[in-house]
C-alpha cells in the first residue's frame, strides 16, 4: 500500500464534486421551479448561482476527507492508494488533462476573437456617450467602471470583461429609444456580474467536460441570465412591450452565435421568442407572500444537503470496497506479531538521552512514513499528530541494519506518559489512544551503535 498524491486527489476532487454538483442541478431543477410558479425568478436565478459554486469549489471532497480524518468513518481509508488504485487514477488523470485541454483550446480561441473585436472598438457619439452616463448614473454605476464602446464586427450589443468590462453597441445606428433599452439591458447584466457566471460556468465545462450535465448547465446560465436581466429591465421600465418590440427590431439583423466570454443582447430569433413567451407567462403569475418562498428555498436547501450527504457517504463506502479488495498488505502475520508483543508503559524520556525529533512524509492526513538513522543511545521522534480518544496509532518499524539488536518502538501520549514494545527484526504494534489530544510515535536506540529504520504510523 502507498500513500495520497495528486494522481489520486484529482480524480476524487473531481468526481465527487462532480457527482455532488449534477444532483444538486436536478433539484434546483425540480424542486426550485415553484419558486418561478411562485413569482420569484431571482430566486431562482440565485439558486443557480449556488450550484455553479457546487460544482465548482470541491466543498464536498473537503467534508468527506474531514470526516474521515476526524471520525474514524469509513475505516480511515479515503483516498488511500493501493497500486491498482494508483494505475487506475494515473491513467485517469491523463485522459481528464487532454481532454480538458481541446475543450480549453475552443474557448480560448473565443477569447482571442473578442480580444481582437475589443481592440478595434473606437469611441461613440457624444450624445450616446451622455445617455450611456445617464443610465450608469440612473442605475448607481460609478461614473468610469463601464465604458462604452463600438465595433463594425459586433451585429448586436454585449458586454464584455470582468476586470474591465465595455458594453460593445453595433455598426448600425440606433433610436435613443433602443439605445437607451439596450444600455438598460447590458448594464443590468453587468449589475447581476452574469459575465463572471458564465466564465465559471466555463471553466466548470473544462474541468468536467465528461459530465453531460456541465454542458446543460452552461445552457442553463446562458437563458436564465437572460430571462433575470428581461425581468429587470421591464421592471424598471415598466414598459414590457417597448422592450421586446426594442428587441425584434433588433433580431432581424443577428447571425451570430453565443460567445462565452460575453453577454450579447441576442443570440439568435428563437431565443428571443424563448423569451418573449417566458416574459408574458411571468407576468400573469401571482406572486406569492415572500414567506412561501423562503420556506421553499429552506427545503431545497436541506433536502439537497440530505441528498448529497447521502450519496457521498455511498461513494465514500464503494471507495473503501475498492481500497479493501486491492489492499496488498500482509494482515494476519502482522496481527499474529503484535499479540505477541508486550506493552510496557514509562514516563518521559530520560533527561540524560538524546531526543531529536525526525523527518516524516505525510502520505495522507492520518498515515506517515520515516526513515531515520538512529543515533546509538539516542531517541527520535515524529511530530505531533491529533488523535482522538478511542482511536488507534498503528506503528510498523523495519530494521535494516543490525536486526539483532532490540530497538524500543513507541507513542508518548498527551499526558507526557510513554507507551512502548521492545522487539527485533520487523516491529509491528497497534497502541490505543485513552484520551483526545497530540501524541508523538518515537524510536529509541539503547543500543551502542547506530541502526538504521523505516516506517509508517497510522491513526484512525
Amino acid at each position: 500500500m502507498t500513500g495520497m498524491g495528486m494522481e489520486i486527489e484529482v480524480p476524487a476532487i473531481l468526481l465527487l464534486t462532480t457527482f455532488t454538483g449534477s444532483l444538486g442541478l436536478l433539484l434546483w431543477r425540480f424542486l426550485g421551479r415553484l419558486l418561478v410558479k411562485w413569482g420569484y425568478v431571482r430566486w431562482y436565478y440565485g439558486a443557480l448561482r449556488a450550484v455553479v459554486l457546487l460544482l465548482l469549489i470541491p466543498f464536498v471532497y473537503l467534508g468527506v476527507d474531514w470526516i474521515n480524518q476526524n471520525s474514524g468513518r469509513w475505516g480511515g481509508t479515503f483516498l488511500v492508494e493501493t497500486p491498482e488504485i494508483l494505475l487506475v487514477c494515473r491513467g485517469s488523470c491523463l485522459l481528464w488533462a487532454l481532454g480538458a485541454l481541446l475543450v480549453a483550446a475552443k474557448f480560448i480561441l473565443q477569447a482571442v476573437r473578442l480580444a481582437r473585436r475589443i481592440r478595434r472598438s473606437f469611441a461613440c457619439k457624444s450624445w450616446e456617450q451622455q445617455m450611456f452616463a445617464d443610465v450608469c448614473r440612473e442605475m448607481g454605476i460609478p461614473e468610469g467602471r463601464v465604458r462604452l464602446r463600438r465595433n463594425y464586427g459586433t451585429e448586436t450589443a454585449c458586454l464584455a470583461g470582468v476586470f474591465r468590462p465595455r458594453v460593445l453597441l453595433g455598426a448600425r445606428e440606433y433610436t435613443g429609444e433602443e439605445l437607451r433599452m439596450i444600455l438598460l439591458h447590458e448594464l443590468t447584466h453587468y449589475r447581476q456580474k452574469d459575465i463572471l457566471l458564465k466564465r465559471l460556468a466555463m471553466l466548470i465545462v473544462v474541468l468536467q467536460y465528461f459530465n453531460p450535465m456541465v454542458w446543460w448547465l452552461s445552457r442553463l446560465v446562458n437563458r436564465w441570465s437572460e430571462f433575470a436581466c428581461d425581468a429587470r429591465v421591464c421592471e424598471r421600465t415598466k414598459d414590457p412591450k417597448a422592450y421586446f418590440s426594442c428587441l425584434v427590431g433588433i433580431a432581424e439583423r443577428i447571425s451570430q452565435g453565443n460567445v462565452h466570454f460575453s453577454v450579447q443582447l441576442l443570440e439568435n430569433k428563437n431565443e428571443l421568442a424563448e423569451r418573449i413567451k417566458h416574459m408574458k407567462k411571468i407576468r400573469k403569475i401571482k406572486r406569492k407572500p415572500v414567506g412561501a418562498a423562503v420556506l421553499i428555498s429552506v427545503v431545497l436547501f436541506f433536502s439537497g444537503s440530505a441528498t448529497v450527504m447521502a450519496a457521498t457517504d455511498g461513494a465514500a463506502r464503494l471507495y473503501q470496497s475498492w481500497f479493501e479488495a486491492t489492499d496488498v498488505l500482509m494482515e494476519e502475520p502482522v496481527q499474529k506479531q503484535a499479540a505477541e508483543l508486550t506493552e510496557y508503559t514509562a514516563e518521559a524520556f530520560d533527561s540524560g538521552v538524546k531526543v531529536e525529533v525526525g523527518e516524516t512524509t505525510a502520505l495522507t492526513r492520518s498515515i506517515s512514513s520515516f526513515e531515520w538513522t538512529v543515533p546509538e543511545s539516542s531517541i527520535k521522534t515524529t511530530g505531533e499528530f491529533y488523535v482522538k480518544e478511542g482511536q488507534r496509532i498503528s506503528v510498523t518499524v523495519q530494521m535494516l541494519n543490525h536486526t539483532d539488536q532490540d530497538l524500543m518502538i513507541g507513542i508518548v501520549r498527551p499526558t507526557g506518559v510513554r507507551s512502548y514494545v521492545r522487539e527485533s527484526g520487523v516491529i509491528f504494534h497497534e497502541f490505543e489512544a485513552y484520551h483526545t489530544g497530540y501524541y508523538k510515535v518515537y524510536v529509541q536506540n539503547v543500543n551502542s551503535v547506530a541502526i538504521d529504520v523505516e516506517g509508517t504510523y497510522i491513526y484512525n
